[in-house]
């Protein structure tokens, strides 16, 4: 699909640059306080560097 993450990579903790398979290209950012329950873990920068495409989504 046009909407597929073909690259993800982290450029700082908790920001990444995605492409997707259209080639609309940019940055996500997340907001530490958004990190709460099951995604508490990324505020471990050595957890969220394990970002990786998977079946064309950011996991």
């Amino acid at each position: 699909m046009h909407w597929d993450v073909i690259s993800a990579s982290v450029v700082n903790h908790l920001e990444f640059a995605v492409i997707f398979a259209d080639g609309l290209s940019g940055r996500v950012k997340i907001l530490p306080s958004h990190l709460y329950g099951v995604f508490e873990a990324l505020k471990d920068p050595g957890v969220f560097k394990q970002l990786q495409v998977t079946d064309g989504f950011v996991s």
